[in-house]
């Protein structure tokens, strides 16, 4: 974002959505479950991106990205991948990624983000 306060606003709400979907520093809480990044343990493993563009912010900008990012995550396929062990230690893997079977993110604990205020009438 730019512009006056851009730049915070947008740091503001990486925070906020890191923590939901990567949960606290221990991973307890995370909405998208690491294994499922996981093609070889301590080895290999799938990095996720989240680019959000925000044209116009009105509205509560946190909701709209949080279930943007969720709808976007039920909508990602990982492709399947095989591992095929080295014959020695010295030679990386042989890793076959597939072009037609894709596994589906579980999408079931992202958190849905809703933000409530409290409107009271003037006296």
């Amino acid at each position: 974002m730019q512009g006056r306060g851009g730049e915070e606003l947008s740091a503001e709400l990486s925070t906020a959505l890191e923590r939901s979907l990567l949960g606290g520093k221990s991973g307890a809480g995370s909405g998208i479950n690491p294994a499922s990044l996981l093609i070889k343990e301590g080895k290999v493993c799938w990095d996720l991106y989240v680019d959000c563009l925000v044209i116009d912010s009105d509205g509560n900008l946190l909701d709209a990205l949080g279930a943007a990012i969720k709808a976007a995550l039920s909508n990602t396929g990982i492709p399947r991948v095989q591992v095929r062990e080295a014959a020695s230690s010295d030679e990386q893997a042989d890793v076959d990624i597939s072009d037609e079977e894709f596994l589906q993110f579980d999408t079931s604990g992202v958190p849905v983000i809703v933000t409530l205020t409290k409107v009271t009438q003037p006296y």
